[in-house]
């Protein structure tokens, strides 16, 4: 056997606006950064995938005995979608410049990546094809940062419409890990409680978020970031009303609001955990009590990328 490896990378994304609203019809703004997921695979002469993570650790398992299993969840899942064309065993090696409880899109990000890679060796698909099918994986996901790692740059997005235009490059974003994290469906789980008990508030809610979204939109084409910094703060009282804030949240964005350097903040995601973040850099680090961490982030342009070995 010939063992040519495929060697796939893709950026992490940071939701900007349009969280919770975006999976009941409305849009979002998402973002892809420079911080980027990589992934290496080797096809082998045996019968045993193997998984080897830098942070993650390593996981064997036989094609005949193929489960999905922590904590490759997403990669298997991807793995699957294949599975009938594998022809051998093969090696995965991971290596991401973020952790996957950053909130940076990490699920999206080693989806996306598996595929392409999966699908450089066995099946070769266009980047409309491989988002589709990572949307077809995303268990009830708005599929925002899989857009943003397939393609990059900043996206205008919707459910029900994909990509909907590329936006100007954003400012520099700071980023504060609050942490902690609570997953997706869990956050998503106690709003959809609240939602049955009064859904016309949940429903204004939704309509309020989608306004920030479109005024933001007005905002970036006329360059006005102070506006967009303004939406922010709005934003974030929307998700205060969503019930997906908490205190340490709230004197998070409080915080980062009253920098100089920063023109507003809000939750960026699902909420209850991850990050905070705000529109500017910040010059000094200044969120470093307990497992809080600080980052800037870039936009970046460059989504999935192939290198062939």
């Amino acid at each position: 056997m010939v063992c040519k490896s495929y060697k796939v990378s893709v950026p992490g994304s940071i939701m900007l606006m349009g969280e919770h609203a975006v999976l009941h019809g409305n849009e979002a703004i998402v973002m892809a950064v420079t911080q980027r997921l990589e992934i290496n695979l080797t096809p082998k002469d045996t019968n045993f995938i193997k998984m080897y993570d830098t942070r993650l650790g390593t996981l064997d398992v036989a094609i005949e005995n193929f489960t999905v299993q922590q904590p490759f969840t997403h990669v298997m899942h991807a793995i699957a979608a294949f599975k009938d064309l594998l022809p051998s065993g093969f090696e995965v090696r991971i290596n991401a410049d973020f952790a996957s409880n950053l909130g940076f899109g990490s699920s999206a990000a080693v989806t996306v990546a598996t595929i392409a890679a999966l699908a450089a060796w066995l099946k070769p698909m266009t980047k409309e094809q491989i988002f589709t099918l990572a949307q077809s994986l995303n268990q009830g996901g708005s599929g925002a940062d899989i857009a943003a790692s397939t393609y990059g740059g900043t996206l205008h997005y919707a459910m029900d419409g994909g990509v909907l235009q590329q936006l100007p490059s954003w400012p520099d974003l700071t980023a504060v890990y609050c942490g902690y994290k609570t997953p997706t469906k869990d956050v998503l789980s106690k709003v959809n409680a609240q939602v049955v008990l009064d859904p016309k508030k949940f429903k204004n809610i939704y309509t309020l978020i989608q306004e920030c979204v479109s005024d933001a939109l007005v905002a970036i084409e006329q360059g006005d970031w102070h506006m967009v910094g303004k939406i922010f703060d709005r934003h974030h009282q929307l998700h205060v009303q969503l019930g997906v804030s908490d205190n340490n949240l709230d004197a998070i964005s409080t915080k980062l609001a009253e920098q100089t350097e920063i023109l507003g903040a809000k939750i960026s995601g699902a909420g209850l955990g991850d990050c905070v973040i705000g529109l500017g850099t910040l010059n000094e680090q200044i969120f470093t009590a307990g497992k809080m961490q600080q980052f800037n982030l870039k936009n970046s342009n460059k989504g999935l990328v192939y290198e062939y070995n």
